[in-house]
């Protein structure tokens, strides 16, 4: 496009033109020449005159588009937000805009005749000489950095330069880049100081995208799994993994990314040596400035050291209990046989005449029953006291001892029922649910010697909901069980305990008692119990406003089924003989005498091998074999098999002192 001189002087030259033509075209016309050809010349010349005023109007035209164009131009170049100059050759600036003349701070007008140099850093001079020199020397773009100086001030500047049409000037664009670089510079050394400080943590650091992929690990990876990083960023951090948590572990993470939530999951892992570590792995969602959601951070931690010194700490734990257990057994056992051995040793004594003492005999069955009681409540501690399950109605249950609890509790003490509508079925032996009513009763009254009131409630909750239909309230320990539970609450007023006793309170031999009130099992037993029946037992308290305990016990749907009847068959008396094995010799001695006052005839081995010799030698029949189980070299079963091939219609009864869990197999 031509420019506003050139399309002055184009007009100049087709104005001269014309003219000249015009006044050589009318010189021609002379006094010969016909009227027919002057009319001719004289609309030729019309014409040519309407063509010149019409190529003048292009002409015009042209130029004003010209300047606007021109203007637009301008108000581009002043107005642009980066800087452009206009260089000769040695660096002298033609032309700038108002972007530019900011940047150099300098007036506009004053900038044409100024070289760039003056503005440029000492420390730049020679790059951007050398730009300068590459400008002038090819139509190519050529970039540099250089850092100007504008009143005092130091400033870093993108440089790009275009050589112009007429070789003689540079167009150069000039960016200011300080803040950019600072920008990247403080992000180049804030990813510095993360990686320093991912990689110094003793722990396996991970990132991933929206997807779930691992993009970024630690250092810490490669010498924990013996794989190289590249394996380690396919393969994720869920190749830590092992193949038996990886199911449960997938579905975590996989309910994380579904609903952009924090998750923490432990899982075992087969490490590179072929040990096994425990291994625990949390993430965090990461989000964007405007809330778009990148992926997850997180970290996994070894903490097989942890596990173990819990399991350490466990089981010193369980050797006080034991050691607890151990010091109050043989205190209660040592009381019960001073008064056994001491009557006996009365009744022996050879001074005293040979008659039956009835108050020493009652004083050794007294002990001995309390011994036994003593035992069973140790074996219902340890959950490992064999008993009849049955549906038990827990409402109708309270209903029939609620009297017994009553004589139990005295005048002093209110005891109040409130029993929920619904049936609250339980699969249970209900003495058992009643010995725990009684601890729990005798307990509240003994934590209010002044008198009170004591509250036995029963309600029916669901823990998939997490709502109680009859108080809206689930215990915390309950979070791992699903289902209906039937919860038994007993609340009274009394005065209350502190954390600690609550972290204590049903260990055994525990008891915050005086002296002679209690021995620390009740509260032992009650949880025993409580586990055996696959539920779960709580306290909440606090010192001075009474103790709530709440026992949940799996309910059970349909009709009540009534216990089982064991059929029993009277064996006739004085006409059954009776082989009988045990190696605790008095054991043996006790039964032996038991059996023969029935009226029964009996034989007696203390072995196997000894009963074997005695059925062999035996000529008649033997009706039963009452056997132990656990004994030295033979077994009963063992015993039991080989005489039943002596003698095949002999009956088989076996007796032990271990539980039933021990010798169920």
């Amino acid at each position: 496009m031509k420019n506003e001189t050139e399309l002055t002087e184009d007009t100049t030259e087709l104005r001269r033109r014309a003219e000249i033509q015009l006044a050589s075209q009318a010189a021609s016309i002379d006094k010969r020449t016909s009227a027919a050809d002057s009319v001719r010349l004289i609309h030729e010349l019309q014409v040519h005159q309407i063509e010149l005023e019409l190529q003048n109007e292009e002409l015009i035209r042209a130029r004003d588009e010209l300047e606007t164009s021109l203007e637009r131009y301008t108000d581009l170049y002043d107005f642009a937000p980066v800087g452009y100059i206009t260089l000769q050759s040695k660096g002298v600036i033609t032309r700038a805009n108002l972007a530019a003349a900011s940047l150099l701070g300098m007036e506009r007008a004053r900038l044409a005749g100024e070289r760039y140099e003056q503005f440029v850093s000492e420390v730049s001079l020679v790059t951007y000489n050398a730009f300068l020199n590459l400008a002038f020397a090819s139509s190519d773009k050529h970039f540099c950095e250089v850092k100007i100086i504008n009143n005092s001030i130091e400033r870093l500047v993108l440089m790009e330069a275009v050589l112009l049409s007429d070789g003689r000037e540079c167009r150069v664009i000039l960016n200011d880049i300080t803040d950019r670089r600072a920008i990247e510079e403080a992000l180049r050394e804030s990813n510095l100081l993360f990686g320093m400080l991912v990689n110094s943590l003793p722990l396996l650091f991970w990132i991933t995208d929206d997807a779930g992929k691992t993009t970024y690990i630690n250092q810490q990876w490669a010498p924990f799994t013996g794989h190289p990083e590249a394996e380690i960023l396919r393969l994720g951090w869920q190749y830590l993994i092992h193949q038996e948590d990886a199911e449960t572990v997938r579905q975590i993470f996989q309910h994380a990314l579904n609903d952009r939530l924090a998750f923490q999951v432990e899982f075992g892992r087969l490490y590179h040596d072929k040990s096994y570590h425990w291994i625990d792995s949390r993430g965090i969602p990461r989000f964007s400035v405007d809330g778009l959601f990148l992926g997850f951070m997180g970290f996994s931690l070894d903490i097989t050291e942890k596990k173990s010194i819990q399991a350490h700490l466990f089981e010193v734990n369980k050797m006080e209990s034991i050691g607890r257990l151990a010091g109050g057994i043989a205190h209660d056992f040592n009381n019960l046989l001073t008064v056994i051995l001491g009557s006996a040793e009365l009744m022996q004594d050879s001074n005293a005449p040979m008659v039956r003492d009835d108050a020493l005999l009652v004083n050794i069955k007294d002990a001995a029953t309390r011994a036994a009681d003593l035992t069973q409540q140790l074996l219902m501690y340890a959950r490992r006291q064999m008993v009849e399950f049955s549906d038990v109605d827990i409402n109708a249950l309270i209903r029939d001892i609620e009297p017994l609890l009553h004589r139990a509790l005295g005048e002093k003490y209110e005891l109040v029922s409130s029993l929920s509508l619904e049936p609250c079925k339980v699969f249970t032996n209900p003495s058992q649910i009643g010995q725990v009513l009684m601890n729990l009763i005798l307990n509240a009254r003994d934590s209010m010697p002044a008198g009170g009131r004591i509250l036995l409630k029963t309600s029916i909750v669901n823990q998939d909901v997490n709502t109680d239909k009859s108080q809206n309230d689930i215990d915390s320990k309950l979070k791992t069980m699903s289902g209906d539970y039937v919860l038994l609450t007993v609340s009274d007023s009394g005065m209350g305990m502190s954390t600690e006793v609550q972290e204590c309170i049903f260990e055994p031999f525990y008891t915050t008692k005086i002296h002679g009130r209690g021995i620390g099992l009740g509260l032992a037993t009650s949880y025993g119990i409580i586990m055996q029946n696959k539920g779960d037992i709580s306290v909440e308290s606090e010192p001075g406003k009474g103790a709530t305990f709440k026992i949940y016990l799996p309910i059970v749907k349909g009709p009540l089924q009534p216990p089982s009847n064991i059929l029993k068959k009277e064996v006739p008396r004085a006409a059954a003989t009776i082989l009988i094995v045990d190696d605790e010799l008095q054991i043996l001695e006790i039964a032996v005498r038991i059996l023969k006052n029935e009226g029964y005839k009996v034989l007696q081995a203390s072995s196997g091998s000894d009963a074997l010799i005695v059925a062999g030698e035996w000529s008649e029949t033997i009706d039963l074999l009452l056997t132990d189980v656990v004994m030295p070299l033979m077994g009963g079963r063992q015993l039991a098999m080989m005489i039943q091939n002596m003698h095949p219609d002999i009956q088989v009864l076996y007796m032990s002192g271990y539980t039933y869990n021990e010798i169920a197999q």
